[in-house]
Order: structure tokens, then sequence, then C-alpha cells
């Protein structure tokens, strides 16, 4: 891909994104609910104790009684290297709703060089990747406060192109990259979504080693010195995170996701936002549950958007599943994550089946709302 190429891209990228979220970007706007305004609340209430005593505070007491800072994950941007970045530019006069507007851009950018890499025509891959950019599931996070969420969300194209060119192209550099990605997923601190990732690299890793055996053809060295190589580009990317994960690790026992017996969430409070059946219709017709708010009569507690996709870009994914020409390797992984990713979204209306990863998975049973791994359908 030329540099050229890139330029073009990027720029209808940021028409896109600054027609879509233009009122916002010019402060005509403001997004509202309680998940985007208390974020805010915090960071105004570290910044008024560091401008008076010159330090980070390591224990925030308005909350609960108290709570440390980072164990808590209550504030953990610091410690995201491009969240630094983004403090410059924010120096400079940008506006901070950019710094969530980048991350759909760059979450666009790697599905648009995924759909590359399966050798499909630049037009298509835009087409895909401009779907990426507007697809409201993303948007929503957004909107309501689930900011680190959706940038988490954004590396998953990313991280998934590099997992296949490693299997391509086992170079060093795509090592790196990969592990580079890795760490930056975990750094931005929505340790579900980044857990969710791994679970796909770990089905794809099993894919693998299916085919591996499968194929007349065996090279053995250049098989496990893959895996090596893939193994440690982990284990690195997770070194880029430990000042995050080494605190939580400690605070989790005194959390209410690690005082239970067991050391996670009870499996009723991990549940309560389950997928259901008719929830799913929301996939389509986003108002056939109200909506959100206290318009909404679905099966979950509470919540403020319906699970939307669209019918148009479901239709459009499944058609290129069954008729892409990519490897068979990828194309039964690609399937796999679906339904995998329906099936544990499920939760308490599939509790046999949630109950396997909830049980035997190390740290599954940290996590609530199943309904998250719906950004894998």
């Amino acid at each position: 891909m030329r540099f050229k190429d890139y330029i073009i891209v990027l720029s209808i990228f940021l028409i896109i994104a600054s027609f879509l979220f233009y009122k916002l970007i010019n402060g005509a706007y403001l997004f509202t609910s309680g998940d985007s305004l208390s974020p805010i609340a915090v960071k105004n209430a570290i910044k008024l104790y560091v401008d008076s005593y010159n330090e980070f505070p390591l224990w925030f007491p308005w909350i609960l009684g108290g709570i440390p800072t980072i164990h808590s994950f209550l504030s953990i941007s610091n410690y995201y290297y491009p969240h630094h970045l983004m403090v410059i530019l924010n120096n400079l006069g940008l506006s901070w709703n950019w710094y969530f507007i980048f991350h759909l851009i760059f979450g666009a950018l790697g599905f648009y060089k995924l759909i590359l890499f399966f050798k499909q025509e630049k037009y298509t891959a835009l087409f895909g990747s401009i779907l990426f950019l507007l697809m409201p599931y993303m948007i929503v996070m957004f909107a309501y406060g689930h900011g680190s969420q959706m940038m988490s969300a954004s590396y998953i194209p990313w991280i998934i192109l590099y997992l296949f060119k490693i299997y391509k192209i086992p170079k060093i550099l795509n090592y790196l990259l990969f592990s580079i990605l890795i760490g930056f997923q975990l750094q931005r601190g929505h340790v579900q979504i980044a857990y969710y990732t791994w679970m796909m690299i770990g089905l794809f890793f099993v894919i693998n080693i299916f085919y591996f055996f499968k194929n007349e053809v065996k090279d053995v060295y250049k098989f496990i010195k893959l895996k090596i190589g893939l193994i440690v580009s982990l284990i690195l990317g997770l070194c880029l995170s430990l000042s995050i994960y080494l605190p939580i690790l400690k605070y989790s026992s005194k959390s209410i996701r690690g005082s239970n017996i067991g050391g996670g969430a009870g499996i009723e409070y991990a549940t309560q936002w389950s997928l259901s059946l008719k929830e799913m219709f929301t996939f389509i017709f986003p108002y056939s549950l109200g909506f959100g708010g206290p318009l909404y009569f679905g099966d979950f507690p509470f919540t403020d958007y319906p699970n939307y996709i669209s019918i148009f870009i479901i239709f459009l994914a499944f058609i290129g599943l069954l008729k892409s020409k990519i490897e068979k390797e990828f194309k039964l992984f690609f399937l796999l994550t679906i339904v995998l990713s329906i099936l544990i979204s499920l939760g308490s209306n599939f509790i046999n089946f949630y109950q396997i990863f909830y049980h035997y998975l190390p740290y599954f049973n940290k996590f609530r709302v199943p309904a998250y791994i719906i950004i894998f359908f």
C-alpha cells in the first residue's frame, strides 16, 4: 500500500468523522450520560489534587469511602502511551473528543488493511472500512461513556491482521508490531475486551494446529518456531502493561469481582447482562425492545442503547464469508469466532455452556456483561 493511498483513505475517514461528529467537535453538543460525565468528574478531581499538591493521588477518597486510584482502574490513562500524544494535541487546542474519534479512524484503517490482506479490491476495502467507522455499536460506546471499551476494540482489526501476517510472513517486524498492538490494547485498560481478544488468538492457535496435522506436508521446525514466536510476542505485549496489571491483581481480592468464593464475581452478578434470543432482534431492529432508557422493556436489567448492527452489514458479512476465496483456515476462524461470541454472549440463557468458561478459564470469572463479546460478531 503506497503512502499516497494512506493519505487518500485517511482523508476520507477524517471527512466522514468530521461530518458525523461536527457538533461534538465544535462544542455545540456534549455527551451527557452518567458514564460519560463520571470520568470527567474523576479527571477534574485528580487535576485539582495535582494542582494543589503537585503530585498524583494514589488514593481517591471521594468514592466508596476511598479506593486506590491505579489499583482500581479509576485513572490509568497516563499508563497508556498513545494518551500522551493526545495530551500534546489537546494542549495545542484540539478538542478532547478527537481522542476517541482518532481511535475509531485507527480501527477503520486496520479494517481496511485487513481486507487488503485478503487480496480484495481497494474499493471493497474502503467500503468495508467505512462501515466499520460508522458501526453503531462502536459509536454508542463512545456516546454512553464506554470510551475505553471502544478504544480497546479499535485494536481488534490490527491484531487480527498481524496475527495472520505472522502466520503468512513470519518476519521479526510483524512479531514486534503484534506485540506493540497487544500491549497498547492492554494499556487502554478494558480488560474484558483484551481478554476476549486473547481468546480469539487462542482459537486461531488451535485451528492452526488442527490444519497442521491435517495437511500432508509438514514443516515441524517452522511450525514450532512460529508458535514460540507468537507466545513470546504475547508475553512482550503483556510486559508493556505490567505497570497496570500487577497493582490490579493485588487489589482484585478486595473488590466485588475477587472477594467472592473462588476469587471471581458471583455467576448471577457476572451474567446479569446476558443476551437473549429476544435481544438479538435488536441486531437488525433497534427499536424492537424500546431502544433504551425508560422505554426499554427487554431482558437486561437496564440499558441505554440496543446492540444494533444492521441487517445490511450482517448480510454483507455472511455473503463475504460464504463467497470469498480466502483460505479455509481463516474462514473457519471467522465462522467459529462468530459462533463462539454468540454462545458466550447468551450467558445465563445458556448457562451450562457459559459455566465451562466461568469455572475453567483463568480470570474469566472476573467479568460481567457477557453481551460485550458481541463486538466480535
